[in-house]
């Protein structure tokens, strides 16, 4: 598993969220560090839908945010988003294969990832690099386009 980021809202006890790529999930850890939820089915694969039913690939990232958690779907080369209101996760960008290093910004469902690993969320953005271009990008959460990173 990945380093602990935590939640900026607890959920319930649960005040950590991991990735855990070997089991194609997220786990939602209390502050002593142990297991209180787990998120997607632990089966590889692309899927939207709510937490027990949705599928991750090897996710490798996972930032927070006061309503959600951003996950970097290496293996899908998707960036996710795990609402925590309503217990759904949704794809917001990537189009499920690697694609080449972004050259303009275009809208989060046209701009392919390729094997995003490391995440972090200001509140404005996600940015996330792309481990197999080796370039980092900009998620705009309020206009949802990816721009390149300079």
């Amino acid at each position: 598993m990945n380093d602990a980021v935590p939640l900026i809202v607890p959920i319930g006890r649960a005040a950590m969220a991991v990735a855990d790529p070997a089991q194609h999930q997220i786990v939602l850890l209390d502050r002593a560090g142990e297991a209180v939820a787990r998120i997607g089915s632990g089966i590889s694969g692309p899927g939207d839908g709510p937490w027990g039913g949705a599928r991750f690939d090897g996710p490798r990232g996972v930032a927070a945010d006061a309503a959600a958690l951003w996950v970097a779907d290496t293996g899908n080369h998707l960036l996710r988003r795990i609402d925590l209101a309503g217990f759904m996760v949704t794809t917001v960008a990537g189009v499920g294969r690697p694609g080449p290093a972004l050259t303009d910004p275009l809208p989060g469902p046209l701009a392919a990832l390729s094997a995003p690993e490391r995440i972090s969320c200001d509140g404005r953005a996600v940015t996330i690099f792309n481990a197999g271009t080796g370039q980092s990008v900009a998620y705009d959460l309020a206009w949802g386009m990816v721009r390149p990173l300079p």
